[in-house]
């Protein structure tokens, strides 16, 4: 009976529950359920209603729409290439001027950012960018500082790819290769014999990184500092020795004893080619118009004048031959009536553009290597003969040269009048002459060399050597 009592209190709660959530439920339903009077769509379908029926795109019409769409992407993808071909091109000539004027803090940074805009730059950039990746920590080697040392020592130094010493003594001599050649008793023939070649080189320590002005008018327009000039006369001289040690002994000895002219000319012209090639940027046009006053007293015998005249030589014909390789370079407004190979190579030199670009100092640096390395065993066997780039000949002993100067006058003559006719030429204003002097050893009085002061238009274009 208890039981019985149980399981009715149980489903009697079971009912009880059962009903509360069925009466939830109903009332939630007539909620939910509008009245039949007011019973309408759907919000949604009344809008779809209202709308006109989307039409369906045509085949042409889809075919536009990609093509807006293409070329909005191609537009966007141009403007992109133009904003960073205009950023490459202000950090290429950012790097160019920096390699030009030898600032070499500035330049790994440029290199580093033209990586990300190699492809904005055009091929000529990209063949100078990879030039000067190779080649800008050449001009200050590891050993560098030993140049400037006020005392004596010895250092490996690098020329041409090749290593040798080089024993250096500080003096007030502007630059000096000595070789002193070591003798030996010959009891055969009773006579001392040169048995071997010591080899010194010198020049003045405190020029050496001298960011001091040079003087001169031409050294004030270029700005020219004393270290370009120390520059040039360090690698000059190592040049020389470079060529001492690394010519065998037996051919040293025999031009030194028989050959002593053709000896001494070789080597102020290979000496003069290595200081073109290894000398920094800012200091290789120094090269150039460093040996202007030695060419104003124009002696074909003298060693150092008949070397420079065959390397401007070698320029001109290149410079004559292909005037839109060299924008810089001024020519003569008129032919000059009498040495017009060497009047022209001088003028040129007086003349030159201040800012000239990286493909010119490029050429000049390959044209030197190529006369070293290409044609300089060819010029020692050939007893200083040298075949320019127009093919005609140089000789550096001047009475070997007489009928190739001639010819090589008579070149330039005509190459000047084409240029001139194309305006290639550069012309004389009003009132202004063009009428070099004769130069010759003969004369020098006639032409000496006055340094008035620089900012005086009738000062002479030069660079004052600090002797």
């Amino acid at each position: 009976m208890k039981r019985t009592m149980s399981s009715f209190h149980c489903c009697r709660r079971s009912h009880t529950r059962l009903g509360w959530m069925t009466s939830l439920a109903l009332a939630g339903l007539a909620l939910a359920t509008p009245p039949l009077l007011i019973a309408q769509e759907p919000a949604g379908a009344q809008v779809k209603q209202d709308q006109a029926p989307e039409q369906e795109l045509t085949d042409e019409q889809r075919a536009e729409q990609r093509a807006q769409e293409r070329e909005r992407r191609l537009n966007e993808r141009r403007e992109r290439e133009e904003q960073a071909a205009a950023e490459a091109q202000v950090i290429f000539e950012q790097l160019s001027d920096a390699y030009l004027h030898n600032r070499w803090d500035e330049i790994g940074e440029h290199l580093q950012t033209l990586r990300r805009h190699r492809r904005a730059l055009t091929r000529e950039q990209r063949a100078e960018l990879d030039y000067i990746t190779r080649h800008h920590e050449d001009y200050r080697p590891d050993w560098w500082d030993h140049l400037s040392r006020l005392e004596e020592n010895s250092f490996e130094a690098e020329i041409w790819g090749r290593d040798f010493w080089a024993n250096y003594y500080p003096t007030r001599e502007l630059g000096l290769q000595a070789v002193i050649p070591e003798r030996e008793f010959n009891p055969r023939t009773g006579e001392y014999e040169i048995t071997d070649l010591k080899v010194i080189v010198t020049w003045k320590p405190l020029l050496v990184d001298n960011e001091d002005p040079a003087e001169g008018r031409l050294a004030k327009i270029h700005d020219c500092r004393l270290a370009d000039l120390a520059e040039f006369i360090c690698w000059h001289e190592l040049g020389h020795n470079y060529i001492t040690v690394n010519v065998p002994m037996a051919a040293n000895l025999e031009l030194y004893q028989n050959h002593s002219e053709l000896y001494s000319t070789l080597h102020e012209y290979y000496a003069d080619l290595t200081a073109l090639y290894h000398c920094s940027p800012r200091a290789r046009r120094v090269v150039l118009m460093f040996r202007l006053e030695e060419l104003d007293n124009y002696d074909p015998g003298e060693p150092h004048r008949r070397g420079e005249h065959a390397i401007g030589a070698i320029l001109l014909a290149d410079i004559l031959d292909n005037p839109e390789a060299w924008p810089s370079v001024h020519l003569p407004p008129s032919i000059p009536s009498r040495q017009v190979e060497l009047n022209t190579i001088i003028y040129i030199y007086e003349h030159m553009e201040t800012q000239w670009s990286v493909a010119e100092d490029i050429r000049v640096r390959e044209l030197a290597s190529e006369y070293v390395l290409r044609h300089g065993e060819r010029t020692f066997r050939s007893k200083g003969e040298i075949t320019l780039p127009n093919d005609l000949k140089f000789s550096l002993m001047s009475r070997d040269d007489r009928e190739d100067q001639r010819t090589r006058d008579q070149w330039v003559t005509s190459k000047l009048s084409e240029l001139a006719e194309a305006g290639r030429t550069d012309t004389l204003a009003e009132g202004e002459t063009y009428n070099p002097p004769l130069r010759s050893h003969l004369r020098d009085r006639e032409i000496r060399i006055e340094f008035l002061d620089d900012d005086d238009p009738d000062a002479p274009l030069r660079i004052k050597v600090p002797w």
